[in-house]
């Protein structure tokens, strides 16, 4: 499936450009949810909404949702180890190798 539709059963005089509207919105609300519980890719939600992924990426962006997701820990983890890197490096150049 390459984009998710949504029927709403509004009630009379609601329908046509109201309803699709607000069909969008609640079809934008699934995605990013989808997203943000980590069930569809930020490239695979673009497509279910019909947009380009930078266009979902600007999405995110205006709605405060975060790209990445790390579990707890992870982060610190990741820079403890850049920053042992980065010392190493600098080591070794002052060491001339």
């Amino acid at each position: 499936m390459s984009q998710l539709e949504i029927v709403l059963d509004l009630p009379d005089g609601l329908d046509g450009a109201v309803g699709d509207e607000w069909a969008a919105k609640a079809q934008t609300e699934v995605v990013l949810g989808l997203f943000e519980a980590g069930r569809v890719s930020s490239g695979y939600g673009a497509r279910m909404l019909g947009i380009t992924r930078w266009d979902f990426l600007d999405l995110l962006r205006e709605r405060k949702i975060s790209l990445v997701d790390y579990p707890p820990g992870v982060l610190e983890e990741e820079l403890r180890q850049a920053n042992e890197l980065g010392a190493e490096i600098r080591r070794r150049r002052e060491l001339g190798q």
